[in-house]
């Protein structure tokens, strides 16, 4: 078995906040505190956990309804320069 190692050039980082200070999960929700208001569904927000909920009268209705509601969500995350993993 043969193994590589390779080295990548280095990238200086131009913002955020060190992995692992205290700060980042206050900063984190102060930062996401207005995801709620940019769509309709029920937002559950613990740490850096979110989960978005919705309910419909149909599967079709709520599929529709999803889909636009996700694209509000996502208008909200790139104006506020996150990605969603």
């Amino acid at each position: 078995m043969t193994t590589y190692a390779c080295k990548s050039d280095k990238e200086y980082i131009t913002c955020g906040m060190p992995q692992g200070s205290v700060l980042v999960p206050t900063l984190f929700l102060i930062h996401i505190n207005d995801l709620p208001d940019c769509h309709a569904m029920r937002t559950l927000l613990f740490a850096d956990d979110t989960a978005l909920i919705m309910s419909g009268p149909n599967a079709l209705d709520l599929q529709n309804t999803i889909n636009d509601e996700c694209k509000n969500v996502q208008k909200w995350l790139m104006q506020n320069k996150l990605t969603l993993k």
